[in-house]
């Protein structure tokens, strides 16, 4: 099959989907356009898409309602009852299909049978709770040309999950994820990419089903301090709107962008850990339009870090040049070739990793110093940084005057992922144990 676009074929439907056939001409009208159109087919890698890539494998549920996010269907509750045929992990009448019940309460029965199933709350990790949209743009100072006001209101909701959808309440329960009721949020594509060996079990009635609530048992570890913002949400974002950002500030104040300052917990931060993933991913790309380019000519281990300073560097030198400035750092997702023409292969691949990242993130400071990296959530100071039983990376909730909690959102902690007081936390903790100068206890997201 061909694919037809204003009369010209432009590709075969199979060479099409793959991104590293369209790479090369993506900038062109008819490849662009196509590419758009496959976003939601392709951006999340749907299992079609994947079988066109690999071939045929077996999914799980909570893989299916994460890769098919961005697809449509006639009616949103096939989000759940279709895609739980198709998972492997799923065992008929798990679920009863009941078609005059609301969307979230659809929802929440997948949460009851996948909580049951798999003693495991791994969806919290895709779950945010949105940022509230505060932008004002009659209270703006147009007099007020400045990088680090140019960003101050990019803060928009991420998902807008108070708007009602098909006549559900209002409000869902922040713990459950916003794809698995159909509000599909485009603009983000999170991802935890720091290793963990943390491998714990939840009690498999840890949905509290008549209430929506979640009771989750962990421990406090943290406190939210002081959130940077990068300033990159914007598909125009410069040199210079990312170092007058609040993390541009820290960087330049605190951080440094030298080797004998930049901690490696920082560059991990901004580059990531799974570097065979990113580097293959970006060679699928097209290479920021290099010809020729292997694996172990990108950065690794020490010399991601080193990539990471060569990058920031970069960075600040076109910052400092009227000349590039006020020029867009990247054109349909590519490094701007104007910019970047004459960087080393390590900077160039250093600095569409840190772009990508912190694209639509946010890197907060917590009370104990600790960096994390998260979603562009609404995120305040205080929120509290816990760890709980089956799920493998940290959660920011929210506490309430009715004593319950908000969940926020997941978090890529690097730091805490390797404490050992963390990885000793058992399946079988009980509240008011005592882990290290921690201590465990039971709290209920609503």
């Amino acid at each position: 099959m061909d694919i037809v676009i204003c009369g010209a074929s432009i590709a075969h439907f199979e060479r099409a989907a793959s991104e590293r056939y369209l790479a090369p001409m993506i900038s062109t009208g008819p490849a662009l356009a196509w590419s758009e159109h496959m976003d939601p087919f392709t951006g999340n890698y749907a299992p079609a898409f994947c079988k066109l890539l690999s071939g045929p494998r077996v999914w799980h549920f909570d893989e299916l309602m994460r890769r098919c996010q961005g697809l449509e269907m006639s009616d949103p509750r096939d989000r759940v009852y279709a895609l739980m045929h198709l998972a492997k992990d799923y065992e008929d009448g798990g679920i009863m299909v009941d078609y005059s019940k609301s969307v979230v309460d659809v929802a929440l029965d997948a949460a009851v049978y996948f909580v049951q199933s798999k003693c495991e709350l791994q969806f919290l990790k895709s779950t945010f709770l949105e940022l509230p949209d505060d932008t004002d743009d009659s209270a703006s100072d147009d007099t007020n040309d400045s990088a680090s006001s140019a960003c101050q209101h990019t803060r928009s909701p991420i998902c807008n999950n108070t708007e009602k959808i098909q006549g559900d309440p209002a409000h869902p329960p922040t713990w459950l994820p916003h794809t698995w009721y159909g509000d599909v949020c485009k603009e983000v594509s999170w991802e935890i990419d720091y290793p963990t060996t943390m491998a714990t079990k939840c009690s498999p009635h840890s949905v509290l089903r008549l209430h929506g609530r979640l009771r989750v048992r962990g421990m406090k570890i943290d406190i939210a301090k002081s959130l940077l913002i990068p300033c990159l949400e914007a598909d125009d974002a410069t040199a210079r709107q990312f170092w007058g950002s609040s993390l541009g500030l820290y960087l330049r104040v605190f951080a440094g962008v030298g080797t004998k300052t930049l901690s490696l917990e920082f560059s991990d931060i901004l580059m990531g850990a799974s570097d065979h993933k990113w580097a293959n991913r970006w060679l699928r790309n097209g290479a920021g339009g290099l010809a020729t380019v292997h694996p172990e000519d990108l950065p690794h281990g020490t010399n991601k870090h080193r990539g990471a300073i060569s990058a920031l560097c970069a960075l600040l030198r076109l910052a400092q040049d009227p000349r590039y400035a006020d020029l867009p750092l990247r054109i349909n997702g590519r490094l701007n070739e104007v910019l970047v023409g004459d960087f080393d292969l390590t900077t160039r691949a250093a600095m569409h990793r840190i772009l990508n990242r912190l694209s639509h993130m946010g890197i907060i400071m917590t009370e104990s110093k600790r960096l994390c990296r998260l979603p562009g959530c609404d995120l305040d100071e205080g929120d509290e940084m816990w760890i709980v039983l089956g799920c493998d990376v940290p959660i920011f909730v929210r506490p309430q005057p009715n004593g319950y909690y908000w969940h926020i959102c997941a978090a890529e902690v690097p730091a805490i992922l390797d404490d050992a007081d963390v990885l000793s936390l058992s399946s079988n903790a009980q509240p008011g144990e005592r882990i290290g100068k921690w201590v465990v206890q039971d709290i209920e997201l609503e």
